[in-house]
């Protein structure tokens, strides 16, 4: 399972996917903005990454819970998606 998050430092938001297996940090992107293309722009590194079978798990905020973010994961077979 992956965890993605969204936090923000001074003056930058920091995009993060980490393996919850080893704690390891799978993917990360950094913007100046807080949106949908900072979430997306970092799952491509992982999509390019990992080919097996996985879950994204993320807390319902507007980034995760957007019509490309659902479609994109939808597309994709070995990816499901979880919200809490």
């Amino acid at each position: 399972m992956f965890l993605t998050y969204t936090i923000k430092l001074v003056g930058f938001f920091l995009s993060v996917v980490k393996d919850l297996f080893d704690n390891s940090i799978l993917a990360y992107q950094i913007s100046e903005k807080n949106d949908t293309k900072l979430v997306m722009d970092n799952l491509s590194q992982v999509f390019s990454k990992q080919s097996h079978d996985c879950i994204l798990h993320s807390d319902q905020g507007f980034q995760y819970t957007s019509r490309i973010y659902k479609d994109t994961l939808e597309s994709l077979r070995n990816y499901n998606f979880s919200f809490s």
